[in-house]
């Protein structure tokens, strides 16, 4: 049963990484730095240009329920960090499993 869920995770985690890097560019976020400054680990992140500037989302993929406090903590944590070191807008949105549909919070 924790196989399946982890695999069902790890697919949908997959298939929305897909869906967002074809419609924009994506960023490959380093998981080591990230543990090393206490951050979150991103699960998909992406470059997108805006009318007059650039901003980068990060987005957590989840199947039933939100980020918990501690980890929304560490995702604005990563965001600030990212904010200031490429002096750019970073935005976090949750992606939900529903219905094998992209939904985002």
């Amino acid at each position: 049963m924790l196989k399946n869920f982890v695999t069902e995770g790890y697919d949908f985690e997959k298939n929305m990484s897909f869906i967002v890097h074809s419609a924009n560019t994506p960023v490959l976020l380093s998981s080591l730095l990230l543990n090393d400054l206490q951050l979150c680990q991103i699960d998909i992140s992406d470059l997108r240009k805006a009318s007059n500037s650039n901003c980068i989302t990060l987005f957590e993929c989840k199947r039933k329920y939100f980020p918990s406090k501690s980890q929304y903590k560490r995702l604005t944590a990563t965001a600030d960090y990212l904010s200031r070191i490429l002096d750019m807008e970073v935005k976090i949105k949750v992606i939900f499993a529903k219905s094998n549909k992209l939904n985002y919070s």
